[in-house]
């Protein structure tokens, strides 16, 4: 741990307004590429979840939106979630969202420290602020640490194939040099290192309750002459490929309502003959399992034993698939008022719509965008009279509404 080893003075307000632009640069070019990738890059590899049945792809490519190419992979699968459930998990203000995070993420952080707010996080979609934090790395490196831009914003797109405005979210990490915040590699060992235009996004879908769900990750360990080219695929790929977890998170947090459940009501599983779910007879000596939340009695293929921790502990419980999916009701289709709109992104000439082999949720893929709204606070994520879209770039302008 380090303390404060960064003396930042206040942010004047040509500073704070160039901050802000880059991070709202940064957040729109890392919604666009995640949603471009598969069709960019080739399959670099696919993850299955036997206890979640969920599938997800990964794809290699480079970032080419800086000013050097930045090596990147991204991977894609669908989440059972609401958009508020996923912004809330990356808010991390106590010591056990904390952990959770960890451990769904494989994030390895060894510090972290706050330098700037440039947005209060005053409701859980929207936050902006750079931040300074230390990594371990997984595979006998020295610890990398980071002065990064962190963007927490809600976003709306037009799905193509239903003409049905829909929300997003992103959370977008990407470095930035401070005068404030220099290298400590000479006095603490850690190498300055940066990932640009990388985070989680996350998208509404024809069907209620589940998301398109992206990890893109650019950049983080090559170091030109020191770090070998595998060691930093290693590493971009043990980061995207834990894309899978964050379900299986959200999953055992539902399960811990199920304990409550009395099993007074439960059946006798010695008396029943069929699985509840595949209707398969058992036989003399087959193993039957019971669900904890609803009590049905199931063949070891029907369903799955979670771990749930608990404040001290981890229970050990089988739950079938119904039990898992349940308590996502809500209507995930409702627009964001364009009152509150700050700007769009035309993209009409764009084919953006990745598709994962033999993955069954393909066909709700939300990713014909031809609009996207990104919805900002007053004031506070304007982006003051300079457009950050001055410059080229690969896809089609940014417009003020």
């Amino acid at each position: 741990m380090v303390a404060d080893p960064f003396q930042c003075p206040p942010l004047s307000r040509c500073e704070r307004d160039r901050l802000m632009e880059k991070a709202h640069t940064a957040c729109k070019l890392t919604v666009r590429n995640a949603c471009a990738f598969a069709a960019r890059y080739t399959l670099d590899s696919e993850l299955h979840n036997d206890r979640t049945g969920r599938h997800a792809t990964i794809h290699k490519g480079v970032d080419v939106d800086g000013d050097v190419p930045e090596a990147a992979m991204c991977a894609r699968t669908h989440v059972r979630a609401s958009l508020e459930e996923v912004a809330n998990f990356f808010v991390l203000d106590t010591p056990a969202k904390c952990d959770a995070y960890s451990r769904v993420t494989g994030h390895l952080v060894q510090d972290k420290q706050s330098l700037y707010t440039l947005v209060a996080r005053e409701a859980g979609l929207h936050f902006i602020g750079v931040n300074w934090m230390v990594a371990k790395t997984p595979i006998g490196l020295k610890a990398r640490d980071f002065c990064y831009l962190e963007v927490h914003d809600e976003f709306t797109f037009i799905d193509r194939a239903t003409q049905r405005v829909r929300r997003g979210w992103v959370r977008c990490m990407h470095s930035i040099p401070l005068p404030c915040c220099p290298s400590l590699e000479k006095s603490h060992g850690y190498v300055r290192s940066q990932f640009v235009r990388s985070g989680h996004i996350v998208l509404e879908t024809a069907r209620p309750g589940v998301l398109e769900y992206f990890n893109l990750l650019c950049g983080v360990t090559r170091r030109l002459g020191f770090t070998p080219v595998l060691a930093q695929d290693f590493v971009l790929r043990r980061h995207v490929s834990q894309i899978l977890n964050l379900e299986e998170h959200f999953i055992t947090q539902r399960l811990k309502t199920l304990l409550e459940t009395p099993t007074t009501s439960f059946p006798n599983k010695d008396t029943i003959e069929y699985c509840s779910v595949c209707y398969h007879k058992f036989a003399w000596l087959s193993v039957k399992r019971q669900c904890r939340g609803c009590g049905d009695v199931l063949c070891t293929r029907c369903c799955a034993k979670w771990d749930v921790p608990l404040s001290e502990t981890v229970i050990s419980m089988m739950a079938c698939q119904r039990c898992t999916r349940d308590g996502h009701s809500r209507d995930s289709s409702l627009p964001v008022s364009p009152v509150h709109s700050r700007f769009r992104l035309d993209a009409e000439d764009d084919e953006v719509e990745p598709r994962g082999p033999s993955d069954s949720d393909d066909a709700l893929s939300p990713l014909g965008l031809h609009h996207m709204t990104f919805k900002g606070e007053e004031d506070d994520l304007a982006l003051a009279a300079v457009s950050p879209f001055e410059w080229t770039l690969p896809s089609p302008q940014l417009l003020h509404l």
